[in-house]
């Protein structure tokens, strides 16, 4: 392996990543409007002589093509923010009302760009080609599909994609890897239960959506219990409930939105069909009607085994066995790196932004605060796992 740490050390000043961390962090953006942030990546890629093309929805394909032959390798950052309202209280705190950096895109932001300047350091020496990917709209619209469309993949074609997640639960320095799946399939749902409204102290004079709908809530739960094996991971959480004008009439209709998280495609269709089933049921009993949507959502993230064997090597070098974790279950959230483990034999990592001392916080939470000295350790993995990929 060539030498990573004389590589980061001869490229980058002490603060100069995490000053673009805390920039990309003080202004997030939402989804597929990426503007500034896609200006100031741009920025600093001709800074650094760096070749790229922008994509719609605000992203970046960037290339790097080395002096001999090798392999075609992709490393993916996403780049959206999260509709939260943050409650930190140091000195570069979200300045866009109802917008934050609560899943950690703003370090993988950074953590790619280091990879860039890195890479663009060495001047085209070394082997086979090397794709950074700047992907928006990871957390809403599905943005991988659309770098996927736009050519990410292909000319020339990738034989391996690799991401990274910042992850709390792993302390700086410390990685966790997962064979097969790696994190569960998505599917968002809409049900809208239809009743009869009438006032609150005549309600036989109605039908009751909120009682019909509280009942429906319960019974989807035996969904999981009573449908699904148990050796088969599945899970639904209903997230918003919205119904009613006033506390003294009984409204004509309630809406309530959820998510189901399963990890095979079997049971991602056994679950949505009972789910459908049961709920429907429960509506027609007491009296109602319902509208069921779908909307779907992101495959199960599905490691290469052997790739991740590979990566779990480099790791290993880099930054010592001992902290190369071997994940034995896989995530409940969903994330749209998916996609390109579809199109080729890939691997997503988490990668540790837990502080020396203390807590930082949830993902997605409002106080999500992951240490910086994760993102030096995030530039060396990638920027390794590249050049040794692309070797090999």
């Amino acid at each position: 392996m060539r030498d990573i740490n004389k590589i980061y050390n001869n490229v980058f000043t002490e603060t100069e990543l995490i000053d673009i961390r805390r920039d990309f962090h003080r202004h997030p953006e939402y989804d597929l409007e990426l503007d500034r942030t896609q200006g100031k990546i741009c920025e600093y890629l001709d800074d650094w002589g760096v070749k790229y093309r922008k994509t719609e929805g605000c992203g970046i394909i960037a290339d790097f093509k080395g002096n001999r032959p090798g392999k075609n390798i992709g490393l993916r950052a996403d780049m959206d923010a999260l509709p939260v309202v943050e409650q930190n209280d140091f000195d570069y705190v979200s300045v866009v009302p109802g917008l934050m950096h609560a899943c950690g895109h703003d370090i993988h932001m950074t953590v790619l760009l280091g990879a860039a300047k890195a890479l663009a350091s060495l001047k085209g020496d070394f082997p086979g080609f090397i794709r950074l990917i700047f992907q928006p709209a990871e957390e809403v619209s599905g943005g991988a599909e659309l770098m996927i469309k736009e050519g990410c993949m292909v000319n020339p074609k990738l034989d391996h994609v690799f991401g990274l997640h910042v992850h709390p639960d792993y302390p700086v320095g410390v990685i966790g890897i997962k064979n097969d799946t790696a994190c569960a399939s998505i599917n968002t749902m809409s049900i809208t239960v239809h009743g009869s409204s009438a006032h609150a102290a005549m309600p036989e004079k109605g039908i009751d959506p909120i009682m019909i709908t509280s009942h429906m809530i319960v019974a989807a739960q035996s969904v999981i219990s009573r449908n699904i094996c148990p050796h088969d991971s599945s899970l639904v959480t209903f997230g918003k409930i919205t119904g009613g004008l006033t506390a003294n009439q009984i409204p004509d209709s309630v809406t309530v939105e959820g998510t189901v998280r399963t990890l095979t495609p079997e049971i991602r269709q056994k679950t949505m069909e009972s789910l459908e089933r049961v709920c429907g049921g429960v509506v027609k009993g007491l009296g109602g009607t319902m509208d069921f949507v779908d909307y779907g959502g992101y495959a199960p993230l599905i490691n290469d085994n052997p790739t991740a064997e590979k990566v779990r090597k480099i790791a290993a070098e880099l930054i010592g066995k001992e902290n190369v974790i071997f994940k034995k279950e896989p995530q409940m959230y969903g994330e749209d790196f998916a996609y390109y483990a579809q199109e080729v034999p890939s691997v997503f990592y988490h990668l540790g932004c837990k502080p020396a001392e203390g807590e930082c916080g949830a993902l997605h939470n409002s106080r999500f605060n992951p240490s910086e000295d994760c993102i030096a350790v995030g530039v060396k993995l990638q920027l390794a796992i590249a050049l040794e990929m692309a070797e090999s």
